[in-house]
């Protein structure tokens, strides 16, 4: 056998390798060697790396749409929708033509609720100095030159009452939206003044990243207008529907704003925003895919997007309801809720929890009126489109609309004394 001779690898061969001239048997290189030059640990560490690399990509893009789609705002989405809203001349914009075409209701709010707009001022309102000297270090891009839009509305003078009612719209909303104009118009034709907010990301006012927290940032918008209104808590009430409830009722608490006993009459408020988002998502999307998995991609890339990373944000709604629930020493404050069952947004469900905790608390006084509206048609809202979006945070004001002012005007007439 000559010096240079090698022995090939056969197929049925238990030979594993080729003879080298000293004797040493020569190895193959793995694939992995020959896609990944380097030593042995590095073999050993790549595909996992590159697995983590993939997994992550696919978690911010998939979990980034999840995110934007929930919680992102674009700010003038409402002034495009309602932009041609005034007090004075405004009509329903609900996506919904079972309501924008009701001529009952067209011919309604014509007649009785359009403010003519002497009694009605635009004004901006800074957030509280004393929000931003104990809050300032979770107020992500908010100062005192940041300002938000509102409609300050003036009672008649031969029926004010010295009463200012503070209201608040949902997400995606301003204070041009029908649920704000007209509630603010109910109440102003009943001798009470308005401040109706746009708050944060949204409308008019300044925004500070263009993403919601259902009450969490919000809440310093109701805050602000209180301070702004220079009056003591038991002359203002609060309304609020969806995220603008939460945050009224955040607010209240956070802060306990002034000694006094005040009134919220609060419309289909989001609470347990965790589990109304995968209820969401798993409507969207379908059974397909787990929403409990799509909730944890949009936990992980919420940082990529947004300060305020994931829910529950730092001041949450149901933390809220529970924190009243247990105050014993909290002022007898009076609440109404209302909501609709067929909710196809704030699942009454999770709502409801809100609603028990802060009725445990004997203190309080709560009154509510849950009704079980089911309104055929189909919502022009993209997210909805498949679903019965008609049934939303206006459902209760729309289809019994002079019951609803009589409940809305009663409730402050006799608790905001």
């Amino acid at each position: 056998m000559s010096a240079g001779y090698e022995v090939e690898d056969a197929p049925d061969s238990n030979i594993q390798g080729s003879v080298q001239p000293n004797g040493n048997k020569k190895t193959k290189k793995s694939t992995c060697f020959k896609i990944v030059k380097g030593s042995f640990l590095t073999c050993l560490i790549a595909p996992p790396f590159l697995f983590f690399i993939v997994f992550s990509t696919v978690t911010v893009i998939f979990g980034g749409i999840c995110y934007v789609t929930l919680v992102r705002n674009q700010s003038d989405s409402c002034e495009e929708s309602c932009g041609q809203n005034t007090p004075d001349n405004w009509s329903l914009k609900t996506n919904c033509k079972i309501w924008d075409h009701n001529e009952t209701l067209t011919s309604y709010i014509k007649e009785n609720l359009q403010i003519d707009k002497k009694y009605v001022e635009e004004v901006e309102i800074k957030p509280s100095q004393k929000d931003l000297e104990k809050f300032g270090n979770i107020l992500y891009n908010w100062n005192e030159e940041s300002t938000i839009s509102a409609y300050h509305y003036r009672a008649h003078n031969e029926t004010a009452k010295q009463k200012t009612i503070i209201v608040t719209h949902d997400f995606r909303g301003c204070k041009r939206s029908f649920t704000s104009l007209m509630v603010s118009a109910m109440l102003q034709k009943n001798g009470y003044d308005v401040l109706s907010l746009t708050m944060r990301n949204h409308g008019k006012s300044e925004s500070n990243g263009g993403f919601v927290t259902f009450g969490s940032q919000e809440n310093f918008d109701v805050s602000a207008a209180f301070t702004y209104l220079n009056k003591t808590l038991d002359n203002v009430g609060f309304y609020g529907v969806g995220m603008g409830a939460a945050s009224t009722i955040i607010s209240l608490n956070l802060k306990a704003q002034s000694e006094g006993k005040t009134a919220l009459f609060l419309d289909s408020m989001s609470c347990d925003m965790e589990n109304t988002m995968k209820m969401y998502l798993k409507e969207r999307y379908g059974e397909k895919i787990s929403p409990e998995y799509l909730f944890w991609q949009m936990c992980q890339s919420s940082p990529v997007f947004s300060r305020f990373s994931c829910i529950p944000f730092q001041f949450d709604t149901l933390k809220t309801s529970m924190d009243l629930k247990q105050n014993e020493n909290t002022t007898a404050h009076a609440f109404h809720f209302e909501h609709n069952k067929n909710n196809a947004v704030y699942n009454y469900e999770n709502t409801e929890k809100c609603i028990k905790n802060i009725e445990e608390n004997k203190i309080l006084e709560v009154s509510q009126k849950i009704t079980d509206y089911n309104v055929e048609g189909e919502n022009e809202w993209k997210p909805f489109k498949n679903q019965n979006g008609c049934n939303t945070q206006g459902t209760n004001m729309l289809q019994d609309m002079k019951n609803y002012e009589r409940r809305l005007i009663s409730f402050f007439d006799n608790k905001l004394l």
